[in-house]
């Protein structure tokens, strides 16, 4: 599913729910997009977001290789490479998510 397809499913589902009032197709996909940059940079800044049922968004941390004698390889260059600690988002999924077969 792609975004716009999601947002066409936002605005199908609040025209049946708030009859005459409801977000163009615009407005959707600006709260897709809203929604999808605050989780970003709240994972980016080290916080966790938790959606109830859903799952989780947070960062993983990863020690850094500077100061043992374990190096990365480049294999473009095929030499060794130090590392520094760096953070990758990682997703778990809620228990609603988990139960869908």
């Amino acid at each position: 599913m792609r975004r716009l397809e999601l947002a066409s499913i936002i605005v199908r589902a609040l025209e049946e729910d708030f009859k005459g009032n409801t977000p163009s197709q615009d407005e959707a996909n600006l709260m897709i997009n809203t929604l999808l940059r605050e989780i970003a940079s709240s994972v980016t800044e080290g916080r966790m977001v938790a959606i109830r049922g859903f799952g989780s968004f947070k960062p993983k941390y990863y020690k850094g290789n500077t100061n043992s004698g374990i190096f990365q390889r480049d294999i473009k260059k095929s030499a060794r490479v130090k590392t520094s600690t760096f953070a990758r988002p990682t997703f778990k999924a809620g228990t609603y998510l988990r139960t869908i077969k």
